[in-house]
């Protein structure tokens, strides 16, 4: 059995009560604490899409890392992509960015576009930067998701925004290998 440590509950529910509220909550704190202990102890690995969930996960289980509890980082696939694809990618983000001045930064966010990442108010700064500022800047946001319309409509009034939606890995692999900063605009604090 493999439990795979996505958040760290219910320590961050925890951390979301006022200490009155913790007082009063603490007897199903520990109820649900005591299941957390019991099923990582009876995993075989402990999973998570970064080490210090792994981690985590180990300190709940009261053991010793073993061999099998390892992360799954949520990134790229490390297979080379096929040169042809990977050159094709370019094109494409060539004709996105749009002429690119030297000095331009480019910042990319890649995932699910939901309300879990506050990525309208990273747009909707786009605003307060002056037209060199923002001569200078591309930030793009691959994915999809219930975000994808309000951000697509903001991206219509803010030329140094792209939303591009889902891509593949080549083109994954091409933007990324040009950006210079990864955005990640959570709102939890359980990262």
């Amino acid at each position: 059995i493999a439990l795979d440590c996505r958040d760290v509950w219910p320590d961050v529910i925890e951390d979301y009560l006022p200490m009155p509220l913790r007082v009063a909550a603490y007897p199903v704190l520990a109820h649900w604490r005591s299941m957390l202990r019991r099923s990582a102890k009876r995993a075989t690995a402990i999973t998570g899409v970064s080490q210090g969930f792994v981690d985590w996960g180990v300190r709940a289980a009261q053991r010793a890392r073993r061999p099998m509890d390892r992360p799954f980082h949520l990134t790229l696939s490390q297979n080379k992509h096929a040169d042809d694809k990977v050159l094709e990618a370019r094109k494409y983000w060539r004709g996105r960015l749009g002429e690119l001045l030297p000095g331009t930064q480019i910042g990319v966010y890649a995932g699910t576009l939901s309300r879990r990442y506050d990525l309208v108010t990273i747009a909707r700064s786009l605003a307060l930067l002056s037209a060199e500022e923002k001569a200078l800047l591309r930030l793009v946001v691959c994915g999809d998701g219930d975000m994808h319309s309000e951000l697509v409509e903001l991206a219509a009034t803010e030329p140094s925004l792209i939303v591009s939606g889902w891509r593949s890995g080549a083109e994954l692999f091409a933007l990324m290998s040009d950006a210079h900063f990864g955005i990640f605009p959570s709102v939890s604090r359980d990262f």
